[in-house]
């Protein structure tokens, strides 16, 4: 039988392990509601890790040791990415294996905390987990076999090149068209069903980062759990606040709109909500480091908008809708939180302050071309013609200027 500290140090890994591999299930689920659900279920099992890891810690004095995946678990390896997709049912049956695992560690530890009493406070740390598991199958536990995290944070394997959006949108009109850009711009039921998706995309971005990166510490794939969470309610949010404003926005747009017909096929059918033909540009998120996604996604993004979350709070809509303004608020303390994520976590990968600020440098000039490899995926253009079509654009641009 393995030692009290073996199973603690094995239970913690289990479940951080069951908080990934809940990430890459939500990479391979199509409707928001289910990536809602996914990403509970990541905060879930890595709160539970983080829990048990500072009880070991406080009672036992193991120290923690970076995420890792266990080689048995890692996805790569394992079959549970193929063609650039998740394998669903793999992954699922993964999930519940491992899950039975735990369980099985669980009731190891309860077997031999009855033995003396000494061991007492596990009475405290293992009943809640064991109400979130299986029963336990009788057997024990299997060894845990985790290779050595490494050295420094290093991206072991690649996620998912392919998710999908929900099916109640319908891709059609083109980022690369300004008319397109700017009819989600004129009214505020399709800022926010198009802000629903990209909302979707900043969820993914946490999911995939968790998935691929191992050699952080457990803190990093808490902090990135509860914003996957958080952007996907968000995102929810978002597309029901916009969806409730869809009879102004069909009551004053033009007939000629370019969204008018979609959102009319969605008060008929539930379905086809247009949205832009590059979707939510996972495509960017997928070919950037997880420094560049710290600089795009939390410095470029979520700092600027909590200063468009305070306008909005300010402004005559939420006056008119108080209980949308106060559902506001609440998204307004997640999204400050993640921008205090960002700037956490580009300092750990990036320490000294001059580098930092080369990082940020070369994360922002990238940025155009990230957004030229999504372009490039979904108008099959391949992507040395992309950038040098918006080259030519920029050089004419400067000339008539």
């Amino acid at each position: 039988m393995p030692s009290v500290n073996e199973l603690l140090a094995a239970l913690s890994a289990r479940l951080l392990t069951l908080s990934r591999l809940s990430a890459l299930a939500l990479l391979g689920e199509a409707t928001a509601a289910a990536k809602c659900e996914r990403a509970r279920e990541t905060v879930l099992r890595v709160e539970q890790a983080a829990t048990v890891a500072e009880f070991a810690s406080r009672y036992h004095q193991i120290k923690p040791t970076p995420g890792a995946w266990p080689t048995a678990d890692r996805p790569d390896l394992r079959g549970l990415i193929v063609s650039g997709r998740v394998a669903r049912a793999e992954t699922d049956a993964a999930l519940a294996a491992l899950a039975g695992e735990t369980a099985d560690t669980v009731a190891a530890l309860g077997a031999i905390m009855a033995t003396t009493p000494l061991l007492a406070p596990l009475s405290l740390l293992l009943p809640p987990v064991a109400a979130s598991l299986p029963s336990p199958s009788g057997a024990a536990p299997p060894g845990l076999v985790a290779p050595a995290p490494p050295s420094e944070p290093a991206q072991v394997l690649r996620g998912p090149m392919h998710v999908d959006i929900d099916p109640l949108f319908a891709p059609e009109g083109a980022l690369l068209d300004a008319a397109t850009r700017r009819a989600f711009d004129e009214h505020r039921s399709p800022f926010l069903w198009f802000l629903s998706i990209r909302e979707e995309m900043a969820a993914e971005l946490c999911a995939l980062s968790m998935v691929e990166y191992d050699g952080m510490p457990l803190a990093f794939y808490r902090d990135f759990a509860k914003q996957a969470w958080d952007e996907m309610r968000h995102a929810l949010f978002f597309f029901r606040v916009g969806v409730e404003q869809l009879p102004d926005f069909l009551a004053t747009a033009p007939a000629d709109h370019p969204l008018v017909a979609g959102a009319r096929r969605f008060q008929e059918t539930g379905r086809g909500l247009p949205v832009p033909r590059e979707k939510n540009l996972y495509e960017l998120t997928w070919n950037a480091t997880l420094t560049e996604r710290l600089v795009l996604m939390h410095l470029d993004t979520e700092t600027p908008g909590l200063a468009s979350f305070a306008h909005e709070l300010r402004s005559d809509f939420c006056a008119r809708h108080p209980a949308v303004a106060a559902e506001l608020e609440l998204a307004s303390h997640d999204e400050a939180s993640h921008a205090r994520f960002g700037k956490t976590w580009l300092e750990h990968l990036v320490p000294d302050k001059g580098d930092r600020k080369l990082a940020i440098e070369r994360a922002l000039l990238l940025r155009g071309v990230l957004m030229l490899t999504a372009f490039s995926h979904y108008h099959e253009t391949p992507l040395i013609e992309m950038m040098t079509r918006f080259a030519a654009r920029a050089e004419e641009s400067a000339g008539s200027a």
